[in-house]
């Protein structure tokens, strides 16, 4: 996922988002601007000084989650609102200690925005207030909701939950069918797929981009003859002044005024729903939430208009106070975060509508939920990308040592493994991110873990100086024979099963010499290794095999690996737990890997996933190896796995029927 988040993709997801926005297509800046935060983060991190944040995956995360926070701040233009945001959607467990950060950044990056567009829009609506700040004392004092206000806004609440469900569903048939419509042909020649491809999706853009600006622009006549354009209505939803909806601009509006307004907000409001739709499914850089919650301000503004017009029941909230409502439940039924009350309630500065945005969020969350997904997780399943599903409740009690990968089609170093038994099982690995280290192959105890990454570039290095090269392609990959994993067991026992130390016996004390006594063969493989990492510390990271090096001894490969761990921001011996020069050749290993019975539910491995983040977890009996379970594992058993329904009235008469 690191290609998500380089600079050319943050510097093409900048370009693309104020080109659509310019295009005018109905599209918002959340989605986006959560994007570019967290790139820009994972670009300073690249950096050296930063570093020590990028080796530690737990670090990384927070970073991640406190740009987060501030592109989400930046989006709304409010904090706190957007940092519970940002928290509730993007996260199923958070750390509170990464609280505080997050809203330090969000409160930058507010700042940052506020002076720098101190003349200009930005926010959700182009400002902080929605245009009532005038109206506040106004609002607080109209008194608090009754009871048939209350329920009232809870019908509302169920209404915006339903078109939530309806927008989330009517979304995932759209993705389906953009997806089949940028399939290419399979009589298409593979020179021209690329040209196709981008071509359909010019023509595409293209297409919305020109249908939009015909209907917004040549659409009805009553978005023009008394408020100028749509951007007029948007503005007028969340404002009281009367003014706006006059013919002449004076504080009195006219039959015919009020008509206009009616029909203005009736013929919107679908156009608004289909356009947001159709251009959420483009591929260009789009968010949602703003749009969502016009669409759910346009319907509480009809709702208000229609109440004093009719005069349903006596009330004393205003029609751009059922906008402000409408708004934030549309919104929460698509997004199933209930956090946008807390937006409502920082960017309105209305004390008297935060039970009333309460009560009908609440109703559109729990109407939407029993339908549909939230529009994330959904734009995740119909675009095919990875993710951890729920897990059924028929599969809490299934044990860890079912679903685990057995050890035996596992690749496994032992502590004594040489360069040589790395390549080879980098050789024959089926590109397994994360290889186990045990005390041996016969007893097969769990001492730590190592990445595939910095083991095939210690054993890359080591061929360059010691070895002739044996290129890692795909074409290599394959699962050992039974010969080929005999013959690595009988090559890690000609080494001891312990962890040791690459430390010259020279400089090796009393106390390391008591703990372990290195045999002939090894001590003057490493003797010919010191002597090789010496002289490779003075290379840089990036540099590639030269010509002119001095050959070295064939036995570099057959020399055992040099592990190391980080404590404390420095480098330590595995064997000896004493600070160490890294080299090149020096694999950084994991100490403490993550394990569990192999009897533990799936319960509490599904738990211990979603909090903990983790990549990996080792299945073990009394500290002995038995399996793994990987995230791509864990991703493919919630896939397959069918959730228990209770056998209801229609579901028995359907079998029934099928038997018979």
């Amino acid at each position: 996922m690191s290609a998500y988040l380089s600079f050319r993709c943050v510097a093409t997801k900048i370009i693309g988002l104020m080109a659509a926005l310019g295009a005018g297509l109905s599209i918002g800046k959340e989605g986006p601007f959560i994007m570019i935060s967290c790139g820009f983060a994972s670009v300073l991190m690249n950096w050296r000084p930063f570093r020590r944040i990028r080796d530690d995956d737990t670090k990384r995360l927070e970073m991640l989650a406190c740009a987060c926070a501030a592109g989400v701040a930046a989006t709304f233009g409010s904090p706190f609102g957007g940092v519970l945001f940002g928290v509730e959607v993007t996260s199923h467990f958070y750390l509170v200690r990464t609280l505080p950060r997050s809203f330090f950044a969000a409160i930058v990056g507010a700042l940052l925005v506020d002076f720098g567009a101190a003349n200009t829009r930005y926010g959700l609506f182009g400002n902080r207030s929605m245009g009532i700040s005038a109206d506040t004392d106004a609002v607080n004092g109209s008194g608090g909701a009754t009871f048939v206000d209350l329920c009232v806004f809870s019908i509302m609440g169920m209404v915006c939950g339903l078109g939530g469900a309806l927008f989330n569903y009517s979304l995932s048939i759209l993705v389906r069918a953009r997806d089949h419509f940028f399939e290419a042909s399979a009589f298409t020649p593979p020179r021209r797929a690329w040209w196709d491809a981008l071509g359909k999706r010019l023509g595409l853009v293209l297409a919305v981009t020109m249908l939009t600006c015909w209907l917004e622009f040549y659409g009805d006549s009553a978005w023009f003859l008394r408020h100028g354009s749509p951007r007029r209505i948007l503005d007028a939803l969340f404002s009281k002044d009367k003014q706006i909806f006059t013919a002449d601009g004076s504080p009195d509006s006219t039959e015919k005024d009020s008509l206009l307004l009616s029909r203005s907000l009736v013929t919107f409001l679908p156009l608004k729903f289909v356009l947001t739709l159709i251009s959420i499914v483009l591929p260009v850089p789009a968010g949602l939430f703003t749009p969502t919650f016009v669409i759910g301000g346009i319907f509480g503004r009809l709702v208000g208009e229609a109440v004093r017009a009719f005069g349903l029941w006596h009330t004393h909230y205003e029609p751009f106070e059922f906008a402000i409502i409408g708004a934030g439940a549309f919104s929460s039924g698509v997004t199933h975060a209930v956090s946008t009350a807390a937006i409502i309630m920082e960017i309105s500065h209305t004390d008297g509508l935060n039970l009333p945005v309460s009560v009908a969020i609440l109703a559109a969350y729990f109407t939407a939920k029993r339908f549909t997904e939230n529009v994330y997780d959904v734009l995740i399943v119909t675009s095919h990308l990875p993710r951890l599903k729920k897990l059924p409740k028929a599969a809490y009690d299934i044990p860890a040592w079912e679903v685990m990968k057995d050890v035996a089609q596992m690749g496994v170093l032992s502590a004594d493994s040489t360069y040589e038994d790395a390549l080879a099982l980098l050789k024959r690995s089926d590109m397994e991110p994360v290889f186990p280290i045990v005390d041996s192959l016969e007893n097969r105890f769990l001492l730590a873990t190592v990445t595939r990454s910095r083991l095939a570039y210690a054993v890359s290095r080591c061929q360059r100086q010691g070895a002739t090269p044996i290129p890692l392609t795909p074409a290599n990959l394959r699962q050992p024979t039974n010969a080929e994993a005999v013959a690595t067991a009988a090559t890690s026992l000609l080494f001891l099963s312990t962890p040791r130390s690459v430390t010259p016996s020279a400089t090796r004390t009393v106390f390391d010499s008591d703990i372990r006594a290195p045999t002939t063969v090894v001590r003057a493989a490493y003797g010919a290794m010191d002597s090789t990492l010496q002289n490779d510390r003075d290379e840089s990271d990036d540099e590639e095999a030269e010509d002119g090096l001095d050959e070295l001894p064939v036995q570099l490969l057959s020399a055992p690996i040099h592990f190391a761990f980080r404590r404390g921001g420095k480098v330590m011996d595995w064997g000896t737990n004493e600070v160490c020069e890294p080299s090149k050749l020096t694999v950084l290993i994991d100490p403490s890997p993550f394990q569990l019975m192999e009897m533990t539910p799936m319960r509490r491995v599904d738990m211990l996933f979603r909090m903990l983040k983790l990549n990996n977890v080792f299945v073990a009996r009394s500290g002995k190896l038995m399996g793994v379970i990987s995230l791509e594992r864990m991703m493919t058993f919630l896939g397959t796995t069918t959730p228990y329904q209770a056998p209801g009235l229609v579901r028995t008469l359907k079998n029934f029927c099928s038997k018979a």
